[in-house]
């Protein structure tokens, strides 16, 4: 009868709303779950140094925005993605002088090289734990055709229980914001909520105090006292991030139950009907994303 039918469509109708609800959270719950990666200047596909992915950690800028300054064009990074500039970097710790970078101009003409202060350069495969480099100040190198500059720049540690980088480094798309840079305190402050609180090196950066000391003035009891704080802010950040993770699928097991509700109405509104060529007859061949949990 009419009023089986009309219940049916509404069940149908509230299983495709469900349907949209399991996908969207099936993706956030993969979102989540996934190992953080970002794409170098030539597009290849690195492990990022911490638990959350570049796109959801407040403080970063990417370079890439579309919606970001003109000025950004000049940036070594999207230079080096149009091979406008060779770029080769090499760590020899962090702090005073700790990053040598090489820049060559290939081209036949002159050549503007903008490197923001908060600039972000990762360990290159590396097969441990080990800091990124954040730069301290701002820099911008003139390049005449086919010139070679190799400078030696400050820079911060990103990762107070990563191990001090003697290797190559990438450089990211990704600057971290003035309003954390200033100090090694500060930055530390920012990257302790998305450190891993797992896989700490043997002989972290938190730990070398002689490079606290002269790089930045900090006193080894002060580094003490700000690593028991950074190692609060972690665990409690991993703590956040994992109910998260519960709370997702909670939900994600709620969506599926009213959607089988939905279906079994629906299926039981045909029958009523007379058959499964009305709304809601027959099965179902959609489903959720099948990931197990």
């Amino acid at each position: 009868d009419k009023a089986a039918m009309w219940q049916a469509a509404i069940s149908l109708l509230c299983m495709l709303l469900w349907d949209d609800d399991e996908r969207r959270l099936q993706k956030r719950l993969d979102g989540l779950l996934a190992e953080p990666v970002f794409n170098d200047a030539v597009g290849a596909e690195l492990p990022w140094p911490y638990a959350v992915a570049p796109a959801n950690m407040p403080g970063l800028r990417d370079v890439c925005d579309p919606d970001q300054d003109s000025q950004e064009g000049e940036h070594a990074f999207l230079l080096t993605a149009n091979s406008a500039l060779e770029l080769q970097c090499r760590a020899a710790g962090f702090g005073k002088r700790g990053l040598e970078l090489s820049l060559f101009n290939p081209g036949s003409s002159s050549l503007t090289v903008e490197l923001p202060a908060g600039s972000l350069f990762v360990a290159h495969g590396a097969r441990s734990r080990t800091q990124p480099l954040i730069t301290q100040e701002a820099l911008t190198v003139q390049l005449a055709p086919g010139e070679q500059r190799i400078l030696a720049i400050d820079v911060y540690c990103g990762d107070s229980h990563g191990s001090v980088p003697r290797c190559d480094m990438t450089l990211s798309q990704y600057v971290l914001e003035r309003e954390h840079l200033g100090s090694q305190h500060s930055v530390w402050r920012w990257s302790a909520g998305f450190q891993p609180t797992s896989g700490s090196a043997a002989l972290p950066a938190g730990e070398d105090f002689q490079t606290l000391e002269e790089s930045f003035g900090m006193s080894r009891a002060e580094a003490r006292s700000l690593l028991d704080e950074l190692d609060a802010v972690a665990r409690r950040s991993d703590a956040a991030r994992q109910q998260e993770v519960l709370d997702v699928r909670s939900q994600l097991r709620a969506a599926r139950q009213r959607k089988e509700a939905a279906r079994s109405r629906g299926s039981s509104g045909g029958s009523s009907s007379g058959g499964g060529g009305g709304f809601g007859g027959g099965r179902s061949s959609g489903g959720g994303a099948g990931v197990s949990w």
